[in-house]
């Protein structure tokens, strides 16, 4: 909707999804989904978010 919140905040930035389909960015994300997969099981898990 044009009244979502989201929308009409001034520090957000908007994109379409259209980099996700290039090859470099299937690459990118991979290696990042390995490396976080490694890391946790080594018991050093990365991008942990906070829940409060």
């Amino acid at each position: 909707p044009k009244d979502y919140p989201l929308l009409q905040a001034k520090n957000i930035l908007l994109t379409p999804h259209t980099a996700f389909l290039s090859q470099e960015s299937m690459l990118s994300r991979a290696k990042i989904e390995f490396d976080n997969v490694k890391a946790y099981l080594s018991g050093s898990p990365k991008n942990v978010c906070k829940i409060e």
